[in-house]
């Protein structure tokens, strides 16, 4: 029977893991919880405790592998396959994918992106333009900067939030030889970026003895022409020569960045007027939230392929789509949600919320908060979305 650790976040860690038996891949799967506040931002936690706590679980329950879901926990589970000798992505590779200003630079995206280091006067700019925290993980503090008033804002939240959020990926790093070859990753800095309205995708894959392995493109949907996500949709409705495109980019950036043996995940703005496919961020770790959307459409477990990886097996490649499916957003600005939230959650099989009043989330980033978010398969993406339009109306959330 093989033994892996599923490391995963969530507000109190647990001292008792998850165990799940998997017949068919004659493996358990051991969920060890890390405690981690506030996606990101409030962590008051002391990383280097749980790092340890997760390398001795390992040693003591003869674990062969080890995975996350999420970013930091990428960072952690590569660290420990490294002391532990196990299959997985270098540290290195990790961390040029978790500092989104680096991954351009070694990537050599034609995007420019320059650091602003926190405790040094902001540089001279023409608005608009974009700040991005380069450790941000679902947004957090990325502010798109229109005025002075816009910057002043932002500053406000970035001196106070940064250097919280940075710290668990300081204390792990401070551990390895990174900092001497990348001096930057220890520094309180804010990417600086060209402001881009342009349509953009998600595409998923995996390495494997060192070729690249696309799967699945999902397509973000704005609200307009805003810069709200109103949906992730998927299969692409790009053309196959663009998807192609979309790929090899994929392959090249991905083997530059030195990724092997891992899911993962990357994001890309494509210009249509250049046919350009410009890299946004690259993610060392596969798009779990999209789990039960690649399940319905595609009929691809990606869990268990993470799985297989892991144990150093080829994962199956997806066959072909078998329905559109969507993942909708709420959007609203207004903490206080109504019941009728909650109603619409009982309606439908895959739908969450994801800030509670109660839990008193506040917005930190131009998105607003998101409330919810919930799953739709169709024949069409004009079938699906017209469904969920009809399902946003009867919540009637205070607009954006």
């Amino acid at each position: 029977m093989n033994h892996i650790l599923n490391l995963t976040s969530r507000s109190e860690a647990s001292d008792f893991p998850k165990i799940e038996i998997l017949t068919d891949l004659n493996t358990t799967v051991h969920t060890l919880y890390y405690q981690y506040k506030g996606r990101s931002v409030t962590n008051t936690v002391d990383i280097l405790t749980e790092y340890q706590r997760a390398l001795e679980y390992a040693k003591k329950n003869s674990i062969t592998a080890v995975f996350s879901r999420n970013d930091l926990g990428s960072l952690l589970a590569a660290m420990i396959a490294e002391e532990c000798n196990f299959i997985g992505p270098s540290v290195e590779s990790v961390f040029l994918s978790l500092h989104k200003q680096l991954t351009k630079k070694v990537a050599n995206t034609p995007v420019k992106s320059e650091l602003w280091d926190i405790t040094t006067p902001f540089p001279q700019q023409s608005f608009p333009f974009y700040l991005k925290a380069p450790y941000s993980s679902f947004g957090s503090l990325g502010f798109i900067v229109r005025d002075e008033k816009d910057l002043e804002k932002a500053q406000v939240k970035i001196a106070d939030l940064l250097p919280q959020m940075n710290r668990p990926f300081f204390s792990l790093l401070e551990k390895t030889g990174i900092p001497k070859k990348y001096p930057q990753s220890l520094q309180n800095c804010m990417a600086i970026e060209p402001l881009l309205y342009l349509p953009q995708v998600t595409i998923e894959g995996f390495v494997f003895q060192g070729t690249v392995y696309p799967t699945i493109i999902t397509d973000t949907n704005f609200q307009g022409s805003s810069n709200y996500f109103d949906n992730f949709s998927t299969p692409s409705r790009w053309s196959l020569r663009v998807q192609e495109k979309i790929k090899q980019q994929l392959i090249q950036d991905i083997l530059t960045i030195g990724l092997n043996t891992t899911f993962f995940n990357a994001e890309y703005w494509i210009s249509e007027d250049d046919d350009k496919i410009l890299l946004i961020e690259v993610n060392a770790r596969a798009a779990l939230t999209f789990k039960n959307l690649y399940k319905k459409t595609w009929n691809y477990d990606v869990f268990t392929n993470i799985i297989s990886l892991a144990l150093g097996k080829m994962p199956e490649l997806p066959g072909l789509p078998l329905a559109v499916g969507g993942q909708f957003n709420i959007f609203t600005k207004d903490i206080q949600l109504p019941e009728k939230l909650h109603e619409l959650k009982a309606q439908l099989e895959h739908c969450k919320i994801l800030n509670d009043p109660l839990k008193k989330t506040q917005s930190i980033s131009d998105h607003g908060i998101v409330a919810a978010q919930f799953e739709l398969v169709g024949d069409s993406y004009q079938e699906i979305f017209d469904t969920a339009e009809e399902l946003r109306a009867t919540v009637s959330l205070t607009p954006t």
